[in-house]
């Protein structure tokens, strides 16, 4: 029966031919409608490899193939030739029949998937079978599809049309990420060029007895978290930490733009943490999308005087210890920047003792889950902050105790400076 149905198609060649040439170049050419299909992907730049143990159905799959453009064609005379020479031909679609010998074309896709050259292509099995288990071994085996034999023209074409498309949809995505992920890391290294370099932040701490800690990290390869070192004078510093709305990209270029603001300041008004906050607001409030804005700390610390001036908007309230292992929670509440125009930050001041520590943090501390579903708040933290006052490096203990039960990345940016004398 098989063998007339082939008879018939070889008899009709002519005839076949004549009908769909004209259809088939027009479709190749200008990607015009074939049997009501329009193919999107162009066909004629494509590589197929076909095996099939039959010299008559290699033969009618290629006379089929060249009516559509495809000159491109090369053969496999069995399962394990295909299997040796699939990563030196390159193909762009293997067409396989179930039927070659030994190692059947199941098996020879089944295996096709184990190798590097195989992984994505797309594969097609043709069979003589029309049972359904027959179709499930050809998909659970890795076929991108199955077409019955004998094999319709116009099918064949429309199947392997949309596969070579999709594939070339994926290679297409796959650029694009490799090319967004390298992007990525550069804005990354960027953004880690805008955090005080260890060597600068001690070397300005012990010029005023003091030991400054710090951890940064996004939770994406970047994010709006943002932290400043600057030099008043001989004996004050100003630590600057700020927390743009969301993370990722849009998160990272505010972090950018404030950078440029941040490094605009005065020498008067890094001396005057409300001047500062306010100033900075202004010019958030011009650039600022409706909807964007940023939490901040500034704080000046001088140590000659041991106190402590800072102005603050909506951080989260940092910690202040002093003699004895006291700790104490400082207001950090204010309006966030960048929402309304012409709002005034106030000084706050502190007296500092002679020994002590101040712990500044963004948000995540408080409100990141644990594997559990459960977030520190400020009591836990608070809790946790106690535990580690009489390690060697506290920050250190607290980041490592913070992340234990913490399982992937966190949800948010985490900036944490920690800040002591005496």
């Amino acid at each position: 029966m098989v063998g007339d149905d082939f008879l018939k198609i070889s008899n009709n060649f002519s005839g076949l031919e004549t009908a769909i040439r004209p259809v088939a170049e027009k479709t190749s050419q200008g990607c015009a409608s074939l049997y009501g299909l329009d193919l999107v992907a162009p066909l004629h730049d494509c590589r197929i490899l076909i095996a099939d143990s039959s010299p008559f159905s290699r033969k009618t799959l290629t006379r089929f193939l060249s009516w559509f453009g495809v000159t491109d064609v090369v053969f496999a005379k069995d399962g394990r030739d295909v299997l040796d020479r699939v990563g030196e031909i390159g193909a762009n679609l293997i067409l396989l029949d179930t039927n070659l010998g030994s190692l059947t074309g199941i098996e020879t896709c089944r295996l096709l998937r184990t190798l590097p050259a195989g992984r994505d292509v797309p594969i097609v099995l043709q069979t003589m079978s029309h049972s359904d288990q027959t179709r499930a071994r050809c998909f659970q085996a890795g076929a991108s599809d199955v077409i019955s034999k004998p094999v319709n023209p116009g099918e064949l074409i429309a199947r392997l049309g949309y596969h070579l498309e999709r594939r070339a949809m994926i290679a297409e995505l796959k650029k694009f990420r490799q090319r967004i992920e390298r992007d990525l890391e550069i804005a990354r290294t960027m953004q880690l060029a805008l955090i005080p370099k260890p060597e600068r932040v001690d070397r300005v701490a012990k010029q005023r007895g003091l030991t400054i800690n710090s951890r940064f990290e996004s939770c994406d390869e970047i994010g709006g978290d943002f932290w400043s070192l600057h030099e008043i004078d001989e004996n004050r510093i100003g630590i600057l930490v700020a927390d743009f709305s969301g993370h990722g990209i849009a998160a990272a270029i505010n972090a950018f733009r404030f950078d440029a603001l941040v490094s605009r300041r005065s020498k008067a008004e890094q001396a005057d943490p409300g001047t500062m906050l306010t100033n900075l607001n202004s010019d958030l409030c011009e650039i600022l999308p409706v909807g964007q804005y940023c939490t901040a700390f500034y704080g000046v610390i001088d140590s000659h005087s041991h106190t402590l001036t800072y102005a603050s908007a909506a951080q989260p309230n940092p910690f202040l210890g002093g003699e004895n292992n006291v700790v104490k929670i400082i207001d950090g509440s204010g309006v966030y920047l960048g929402c309304w125009s012409g709002e005034q930050y106030d000084n706050r001041y502190l007296s500092l003792g002679a020994k002590g520590f101040l712990f500044l943090y963004s948000d995540v501390l408080t409100e990141s889950p644990d594997h559990m579903g459960t977030v520190l708040k400020e009591d836990g933290l608070e809790t946790l902050v106690k535990n580690v006052l009489n390690d060697k490096i506290p920050l250190n203990s607290l980041i490592d105790t913070f992340t234990a039960p913490r399982r992937g990345p966190y949800h948010d940016d985490l900036t944490a400076i920690w800040i002591s004398w005496g």
